[in-house]
């Protein structure tokens, strides 16, 4: 195409103008096999699916807790929301926490966490004296755009008081 002595643009077998270029991808966008059909079956479809779902995973919640609790303690859990910009953010509805013993039991079920700033919230539990000692976990769930969820969960032990030695 290009002479390396002189560096003009020759003709390649097309005929094609610099302005018929454009005109020649976008009248091929229904051609079958053309160029321009491929870009946009294959492309454009590609570029649009993953717009909309780095839109929801653009969404992150981050759980922390203690790592253990003594029986007749508070267990207190924070969850913080952002957005696809890194700003907390208020999601789509209050998050919900469920709490399973170490039996794997449910001791608290789907309770909305409470809001304690922008895209902020808080869960305690009071761990009664007979509870069950062993490894406990919560799993939060939170919509953060209608229909879009991000489940957390964690792990935190319940330990009771030492053996007496006398």
């Amino acid at each position: 195409v290009w002479t390396n002595s002189t560096r003009e643009l020759t003709n390649y077998g097309n005929n094609l103008s610099a302005a018929d270029v454009w005109n020649a991808l976008t009248s091929t966008l229904t051609t079958t096999n053309s160029i321009g059909k491929l870009l946009r079956d294959n492309i454009d479809t590609t570029i649009t699916s993953r717009a909309a779902t780095s839109s929801v995973t653009g969404w992150s919640t981050t759980l922390t807790s203690s790592a253990s609790v003594q029986v007749n303690s508070t267990y207190r859990t924070k969850l913080t929301v952002k957005n696809a910009q890194g700003f907390t953010a208020t999601p789509y509805s209050a998050p919900t926490i469920t709490v399973y013993d170490a039996a794997r039991n449910i001791v608290a079920s789907s309770i909305p966490m409470t809001s304690i700033s922008t895209g902020v919230y808080e869960y305690t539990y009071s761990v009664p004296t007979n509870a069950a000692q062993g490894v406990w976990e919560s799993v939060v769930v939170t919509q953060v755009e209608s229909g879009q969820t991000v489940n957390n969960n964690d792990y935190w032990l319940v330990a009771g008081s030492p053996a007496q030695v006398i």
